[in-house]
């Protein structure tokens, strides 16, 4: 990170491309309908639009019984102060929401050509293979806090690589500032602060002290630590950090099948990354890098099933997507091979910092964070294109970069699979949408109840359902309870309290799934899956919608989460 990727001559097209290319991909999904925590984030937005200084002080119900918000959100409120005056404006319809997060997508694409640019001589490569990755596509058509966070990281490491060359304190001051923004939008941005840390003791260059600016950000999460403990009774902060360590400690931790679950993530998450890092092999020798790709579909699949990795009952992989699962892993592998080589190859202050980010966002996402899912390897998007690109520029000869068709393939590859796999959320999450309004249309003059939660839930609520409450239940006759099979926290009737029970049907997304146990497709949590998504015969998505029976059935209501 020493200046030396700078581009040569005008950089405004490059600039321009970096800035516009992620809100024209974005853009037709303006109106996906939210989507798993997608309303934690608009509720917590249309709170703050009458009680600005109480961001959490209400409750909600998203675990079958109401509870306060600040207890189910284990996330920082900047997002939902950013989203309230869009809101309090131009109302809460989805591309209102969607169209006010575009601003943090073009920031993502600028600060990552301006961070790559000086670690390699192709920082517009580089940006591309961030925008065009999967895991930026569909993270950056959520209405959740992980796009926000990356755009405040990247340009708080710009400005802080800027304030190192140049040797002006008032870098450091800002970037501080933005420091403490991107971990108050979501708690990861606090590995930040060791990061710099190291690379400014092993940049020098007589700026060693600059370490106390990160003093500043320091402070900052100190007072919101302070104030949410007036607030709530608890800092915030540090219960994010119980509430993960809780939930390993209660539904354990298998340290192998977690460490090969963050690498099949990583490799599907950036698996156009991956590629290019090996397109230098495939100059080298074509054969060799089948070979090795082979390996992956074939004989990593068959261990993970020798060690029984993935064969929880009642959903143990399938093995076609096992076979996807060696292939992800082998990739995922092989981006954490390149951080380790770039560190011994190099040894510079830029393969400190990239091996640092890679393998404390890897660490993180597989040991740390509650569970596995492709928001927590979002972060990995950048510091990964940089070693794949940086790899690609030593293996091939300079000027030459270009004389393959190879290069190109991965680039429209990369567009594909990124919008196959964000088409095949966005239907998901509309979906959802469809079938609230559906049954609230048929409601028939009693109550609507309904279990399960994200999108699905904000929809019910839209159309007048209300959640169950296990612990208080108010059914009466002729009620309907709907329970949706693929979504969280659901509670299901017993036989004898149902009158009349339909199901119903909704045609998902024909060859790829991001949320479907059955697949084994987890891209928001590992609890579904070991694959962020998963190519292959998508099942249908169904709705239960029962009908109350009459009031000797509810003397005895036996009403059941569904695991």
């Amino acid at each position: 990170m020493n200046g030396s990727g700078r581009s040569r001559g005008s950089s405004r097209g490059p600039i321009l491309l970096a800035t516009i290319l992620p809100v024209l991909l974005l853009a037709p999904f303006l109106d996906k309908a939210f989507h798993i925590d997608d309303p934690l984030f608009v509720y917590s937005a249309q709170h703050l639009t009458e009680h600005p200084l109480d961001f959490y002080g209400f409750s909600i119900n998203w675990y079958t019984s109401p509870m306060p918000m600040h207890e189910v959100n284990q996330n920082p409120p900047l997002l939902a102060y950013y989203l309230a005056p869009f809101g309090l404006l131009f109302g809460w319809c989805e591309w209102v929401v969607h169209g006010a997060l575009l601003l943090p997508a073009a920031a993502v694409g600028l600060g990552t050509w301006l961070v790559a640019r000086r670690c390699c001589r192709h920082p517009l490569a580089a940006t591309l293979l961030v925008i065009l990755s999967p895991v930026f596509l569909v993270s950056g058509s959520t209405v959740m806090c992980d796009l926000l966070m990356l755009g405040f990281w990247l340009w708080a490491l710009h400005l802080w690589l800027l304030g190192v060359e140049r040797k002006h304190w008032g870098y450091f001051w800002v970037s501080g500032i933005l420091i403490a923004s991107s971990a108050l939008s979501k708690y990861f941005g606090v590995s930040l602060i060791p990061l710099l840390f190291v690379y400014t003791l092993v940049a020098g260059r007589g700026t060693r002290h600059a370490v106390l600016y990160l003093l500043v950000p320091v402070a900052i999460l100190g007072l919101y630590e302070f104030a949410t403990a007036r607030l709530y009774g608890r800092g915030l902060l540090w219960d994010a950090v119980v509430y993960a360590r809780d939930y390993q400690a209660t539904e354990g931790l298998d340290y192998l099948e977690k460490a090969v679950t963050g690498l099949t993530f990583t490799g599907a998450c950036l698996a156009p990354v991956a590629l290019f890092g090996m397109v230098s092999w495939w100059r080298w020798s074509k054969w060799a890098c089948v070979g090795l790709l082979g390996v992956g579909v074939a004989v990593l699949p068959a261990l993970s099933a020798y060690a029984g990795l993935w064969d929880d009952p009642p959903t143990p992989l399938p093995w076609w997507a096992r076979i996807q699962a060696g292939l992800w892993g082998l990739l995922g592998g092989y981006l954490l091979i390149l951080a380790l080589t770039d560190l011994v190859r190099r040894r510079d202050a830029a393969s400190v910092v990239l091996a640092l980010w890679f393998g404390g966002v890897l660490f993180f996402a597989c040991f740390v964070n509650h569970f596995v899912n492709a928001r927590v390897i979002l972060p990995l998007a950048v510091p990964g294109t940089l070693l794949a690109v940086r790899h690609f520029e030593q293996r091939v000869p300079r000027g030459t970069e270009g004389s393959s068709l190879v290069p190109r393939a991965v680039f429209l590859l990369a567009g594909a699979l990124a919008l196959l796999v964000s088409c095949a959320d966005a239907r998901l999450a509309g979906i959802a949408r469809h079938a609230a309004e559906e049954i609230g249309e048929e409601g028939g003059g009693g109550a609507v109840w309904f279990s399960g939660h994200w999108g699905f839930h904000y929809y019910m609520a839209e159309q007048g359902g209300r959640p169950l409450d296990l612990g208080a239940l108010a059914l009466q006759p002729g009620d309907l309870c709907v329970t949706p099979s693929n979504n969280t926290n659901r509670a299901a009737l017993q036989p004898e309290m149902v009158e009349e029970r339909e199901t119903l049907q909704f045609r998902s997304f024909p060859c790829l799934a991001t949320m479907q146990r059955p697949m084994g497709a987890g891209f928001y949590s590992d609890v579904f899956g070991p694959l962020p998504f998963v190519i292959g015969p998508v099942p249908a998505e169904m709705y239960t919608v029962d009908r109350v029976a009459g009031p000797r059935a509810l003397r005895k209501p036996g009403v059941h989460p569904v695991p």
